[in-house]
């Protein structure tokens, strides 16, 4: 695979976004029972008493023990926060989870999220290819603003792909990969051996959210702030509320197509907060380009993705 590359256009710098705030939705997975997630739903913050829906037959979402595990690092090789734990569970998408135009797994949050509210949204997961074997097709689709079926495929997307693009992830505003922005994130390479932090900061104009920022397995500053280091940017559709999570396995091969081992990826937590500090532990701001700098406005929903396409 090819290196990636930085997409954003960074004009100014500025700090921007609080240490900490208020966590708006999150989701370990560690209050769940190991099993099919549909029907499923704990106390987590920010769900109300909607549950896991994933109840296509043959195409379930699996909680599973073992939590994923990230340390946020600095500059200068410091630990200076983690994110999720050495016990506790993950959700599993296989290839029973790949069935074509169908969501593994969904759920609604306990309320809607708006700009109006929160005009400044931070979000972030876990993610790892954790068994199989990493070639074009295989795929994780995480939507940020749909409930069911996130077909078609619109929002903002992470794509882990090696077919016609040069990095593995990327910002997909829209329906349709020709709208893919570039990503100076690592590609994937090793099944078993990495675990990725994806972090995404939305903003607007207090009516809609009209521009993304994302990183993939941020580096924090001397001073513990998160910088435009690896950031990778661009217009989103104008999105005045998201809903609920979506999500969706594709192609990702059975045992002997083509190795003995299963395609399995592991998705950990979950988060969605107003401030840095939510989305990544031990972060005390950000000094990252303002939005206004880079010129972006838009229209539609939002996402994330985990992809690798066919050529």
């Amino acid at each position: 695979m090819n290196r990636s590359r930085l997409v954003g256009i960074c004009l100014s710098l500025a700090a921007t976004g609080s240490a900490s705030g208020a966590v708006l939705v999150a989701e370990t997975f560690d209050g769940l029972t190991p099993g099919n997630v549909n029907g499923q739903g704990s106390a987590a913050t920010g769900w109300g008493a909607s549950t896991w829906v994933s109840s296509v037959t043959g195409n379930s979402a699996q909680v599973v023990a073992g939590s994923l595990t990230y340390n946020v690092t600095n500059t200068s090789a410091a630990t200076v926060g983690t994110v999720g734990g050495a016990s506790g569970n993950a959700l599993e998408f296989t290839s029973a989870t790949t069935a074509t135009g169908l969501t593994s797994g969904s759920r609604t949050y306990g309320a809607p999220i708006t700009p109006a509210s929160n005009p400044e949204v931070w979000t972030r997961h876990l993610v790892q290819f954790a068994a199989g074997q990493v070639d074009t097709g295989d795929g994780l689709f995480i939507a940020l603003n749909g409930s069911g079926n996130p077909s078609p495929l619109s929002g903002l997307f992470i794509n882990l792909n090696d077919g016609t693009k040069t990095n593995d992830f990327t910002i997909r505003p829209g329906s349709g990969s020709g709208n893919d922005l570039a990503s100076s994130g690592p590609n994937v390479t090793s099944v078993g051996s990495a675990t990725y932090l994806v972090v995404m900061r939305l903003t607007g104009n207090g009516t809609s959210w009209t521009t993304a920022q994302a990183w993939v397995n941020p580096v924090l500053n001397a001073s513990n702030e998160l910088t435009a280091t690896g950031m990778f940017s661009g217009t989103i559709p104008a999105t005045t509320s998201l809903s609920g999570i979506a999500i969706r396995a594709v192609q990702l091969d059975a045992a002997g197509t083509p190795t003995p081992a299963a395609d399995r990826v592991l998705l950990d937590e979950f988060l969605i907060g107003d401030a840095v500090g939510d989305a990544i532990p031990g972060a005390t701001g950000a000094v990252v380009p303002e939005p206004a700098t880079l010129g972006l406005a838009g229209i539609g929903a939002v996402g994330t993705l985990l992809r690798r396409r066919r050529r």
